[in-house]
């Protein structure tokens, strides 16, 4: 990794989530899972970027500094040769410079080094952070009790159904945790407190339905995906601040899918509330689980109740438009390269450098050869020379010259001074030559670096491109795999054999099965209807009480359910005779009887719907409760009054502290919103004793909303705002012009 680089990928990483964000404004009209699906596909983006950026064709653009090189010059192989028989020894005196001693340099740590070790060490921290808390988890699922009882079974099936949902969801129990969470992204389970063994039916609805809608759309894949974003990004905040939008939108799409399913938006708002005042998320295994945590409260809550929230499923369509535009913004930015100056020169002269060096290793080949060979000639020419010269010198028996031959000795000595002159000035100046070639050879190596650089860029990008081909060859088998093990389930290999075999399914069994009707069973669906005990009889009689086909999956809720036909009359001639099979299964599982129905009918509610029957129901709304407000000055209520004030925990003490306050005529919408943002009698009195004792509710409940407290006007009342009335408290508050006022 050098500077640039990095400093490449962040503003691609930048300028990605800055558009992500404007579209998630934009979309903010729409419905919680797309921005959720926006924000995933912007995170899968980043952790893609990389290998986009070397698999896609580069588009360059030099807007990067130049780098500072530091050239070296290379010594060639092959050095100019010279003759050595024409290294004549020289009348003059040789000069030599003596070579310094050069002391090596003090090592200091490259600047990309530096940011590689840094970086890396981010990167190792939240890895292992990550990796410890999906150790965490599989050590507290080794250690909590699996849930096998059959209305939790039933409970999950019935809702898994609701759901549409065909992934098989285990259910745990764990000592370890406080808060109910989902884990597993393969294989997805649900870890429930110890404390679930004392919720109610419909508390327990509520949890389970939330957390499917977890498993259904996958949220421990994203949760996963982001976290390993922000591991490779730690150092963006952009990064982190992505994956908390994650998790907000997360939220409020599981709460939508709730809601979908014809959850009453007050009685789930309620639920929630009870939830956060009751559960702590452990967040030490928060980063590998979802669950239904309690986080972002107030919004999420006014966006249950709100009416105007887009609550819709994600058609294909709208999750191919998102994937596109997500894909608009990242391979465009992948594609585009910032160079720096040098790469740009570099790839633009590689074919002229490498001309330059061939002509002149020509020129300097033939200029060699012609400097030689007259070098040669005139070093024989003055070998001859001296020669003669010296035979002239050195005669037997002569002692002295004749002026003739002294003559000819000085006119041969002045000869060979000149020859010996020619020959030291072509030594010289192929030595000159020689120089010159090595300097100009160390520039050409030098340029000729920098298109080596590109070349191993190149062949970088083709083995990356090489990778992704050999990983989509694997997922390609991974799928093969996969529906070879899906066809093994439905054969009859020897573990299903052996399954078959413990329940007790022969051939008869299976045989009875097809002549109920079900002819295309799986080996699964078979052993579950041994399993519960479903034999052609029961089938014959499921299918006169429904009037209709049933699936296998249908006559297995009717079993579980315990659904028969006297219930059914029973319930038709309380007056729900137009409930299909299905609905009067769900009522039969959750414990609504024709008995019960009486009841509310004496009690003053004769009238009810098969869902106010249900909440009622799951409520444990009884006859004596339904008196016990009446006495207690709620009057006659209606049945979604009785069933709200029920959920919120609304008494008849909460109604008879109102009135000790002077709060009088307090209507059940009052005490609902008075329980549900906790203005109790404590708060009023110290509101009271600060001067606003004349103060209505609806002014305390907005107060409390806020966050207006007794300890909030005493520092107000410190940083100068003595006699600040209450609206112009309120008003502050909301604006936020307080945290500017209290910040010295």
């Amino acid at each position: 990794m050098n500077w640039q680089l990095l400093l490449d990928i962040t503003l691609k990483v930048t300028i990605i989530l800055a558009l992500t964000g404007l579209l998630s404004l934009a979309l903010q009209k729409a419905s919680a899972a797309a921005r959720h699906l926006l924000w995933s596909l912007a995170l899968v983006g980043l952790l893609m970027l990389p290998v986009l950026i070397e698999v896609l064709p580069r588009i360059q653009a030099p807007i990067m500094p130049a780098q500072a090189t530091v050239q070296t010059t290379t010594i060639p192989s092959e050095d100019f040769k010279l003759d050595e028989a024409l290294l004549l020894p020289s009348p003059q005196i040789m000069q030599t410079t003596p070579v310094q001693n050069v002391e090596p340099a003090n090592w200091r740590p490259d600047f990309s080094q530096v940011l590689a070790m840094i970086w890396s060490a981010g990167v190792l921290f939240f890895l292992v952070r990550l990796i410890g808390a999906s150790i965490k988890i599989r050590r507290m699922l080794a250690n909590s009790a699996l849930v096998s009882d059959a209305p939790m079974t039933a409970l999950i099936q019935n809702l898994a159904a609701d759901l549409d949902l065909q992934t098989p969801v285990a259910l745990y129990v764990s000592a370890d945790l406080a808060m109910p969470v989902t884990a597993g992204i393969k294989h997805p389970v649900i870890l429930l407190p110890v404390e679930a063994a004392d919720w109610d039916a419909d508390w327990m609805r509520m949890v389970l339905l939330h957390e499917l809608a977890h498993v259904k759309r996958r949220d421990c894949l994203t949760q996963m995906l982001a976290n390993i974003a922000c591991a490779f990004y730690w150092f963006n905040p952009l990064v982190w601040y992505a994956a908390k939008q994650l998790r907000k939108e997360r939220e409020l799409a599981c709460d939508d899918a709730v809601l979908a399913l014809g959850t009453r938006a007050s009685d789930y708002a309620g639920y929630l509330v009870a939830l956060a005042k009751s559960f702590e998320l452990n967040r030490q295994t928060a980063t590998v689980t979802v669950g239904m945590a309690c986080s972002q409260l107030e919004n999420r809550v006014r966006s249950i109740l709100n009416p105007q929230v887009q609550r819709g499923i994600l058609t294909p369509a709208k999750i191919a438009v998102l994937t596109l535009m997500i894909t608009a913004i990242v391979v465009p930015l992948a594609s585009l390269q910032a160079t720096s100056q040098d790469k740009k020169k570099a790839k633009a002269s590689e074919e002229m450098l490498l001309k330059q060096k061939a002509e002149l290793d020509a020129l300097e080949s033939e200029s060699a050869l012609n400097d030689q060979a007259d070098l040669q000639e005139k070093a024989a020419k003055l070998m001859a020379e001296k020669a003669a010269l010296d035979a002239l010198q050195v005669k037997p028996g002569q002692e002295k010259l004749s002026a003739t031959e002294a003559q000819e000795v000085a006119f041969k000595a002045a000869e060979i001074a000149k020859l010996q002159a020619e020959v030291d000035a072509k030594l010289a100046g192929g030595f000159d030559q020689l120089a010159k070639r090595k300097a100009e050879l160390a520039a050409l190596d030098a340029n000729a670096k920098v298109a080596a650089d590109v070349q191993v860029e190149m062949a970088q990008a083709q083995a990356a491109l090489i990778d992704a081909q050999r990983a989509q060859q694997n997922a390609q088998l991974d799928a093969q795999q996969q529906a070879k093990q899906k066809a093994e389930e439905n054969s009859l290999t020897p573990d299903n054999l052996v399954n078959m075999k413990i329940n007790g399914v022969s051939s008869e069994y299976i045989e009875a099965m097809r002549k109920a009707g079900f002819e295309n069973l799986t080996i699964r669906q078979i052993v579950e209807l041994k399993i519960h005990g479903i034999d052609e009889a029961y089938i014959k009689e499921a299918q006169r009480m429904s009037g209709e086909k049933l699936s296998a999956r249908d006559i297995i809720q009717l079993k579980i359910s315990g659904l028969n036909p006297e219930y059914v009359s029973a319930m038709k001639q309380a007056g729900f005779d137009n409930l299909s099979i299905r609905k009067l299964s769900h009522l039969r599982l959750i414990g609504v009887t024709p008995e019960f129905a009486a009841e509310m009918k004496r009690a003053g509610y004769d009238n009810l719907t098969a869902d106010q029957l249900t909440q009622m129901k799951l409520h444990g709304i009884t006859p004596e409760y339904i008196q016990q407000t009446q006495s207690s000055g709620f009057g006659k209520l209606s049945a979604n009054e009785l069933i709200h004030i029920k959920v919120i925990g609304v008494t008849a003490n909460d109604a008879k502290a109102l009135r000790a306050l002077g709060f009088d005529n307090v209507s059940v919408r009052d005490l609902t919103q008075v329980k549900l943002h906790g203005v109790t009698a404590e708060y009023v009195k110290e509101m009271r004793d600060l001067g606003f004792d004349k103060l209505t509710l609806e002014q305390l409940l907005r107060f409390k909303i806020h966050g207006v407290d007794a300890e909030y006007v005493k520092k107000m009342r410190a940083a100068g705002f003595k006699n600040i009335s209450a609206n112009q408290l309120l008003e502050m508050k909301i604006r936020g012009i307080d945290s500017i006022l209290l910040k010295n």
